[in-house]
């Protein structure tokens, strides 16, 4: 399809990329998640330091809808 995705800002962490995606999912907004590649070689999840880089793409005509979910979710981080 001729969607053109966009990076959302990053996220604290790959638990935290997560829990956005499963949201955006459940509302039926296509996206899909890029982390730090060592983290998911190794398969650890969690929200320090070397969990840095989880960005999540969004549809270019959703990237305000996804910034308001995303910031809602994360505002107490």
């Amino acid at each position: 399809s001729n969607i053109r995705f966009v990076p959302l800002p990053d996220l604290p962490g790959r638990v935290y990329a997560d829990m956005v995606k499963a949201t955006l999912d459940e509302m039926g907004i296509p996206c899909y998640l890029r982390s730090d590649g060592l983290i998911d070689t190794i398969g650890v999840s969690g929200t320090g330091p070397i969990n840095r880089g989880a960005r999540i793409f969004v549809p270019e005509d959703k990237v305000d809808e996804c910034l308001s979910i995303q910031h809602q979710m994360m505002d107490h981080i």
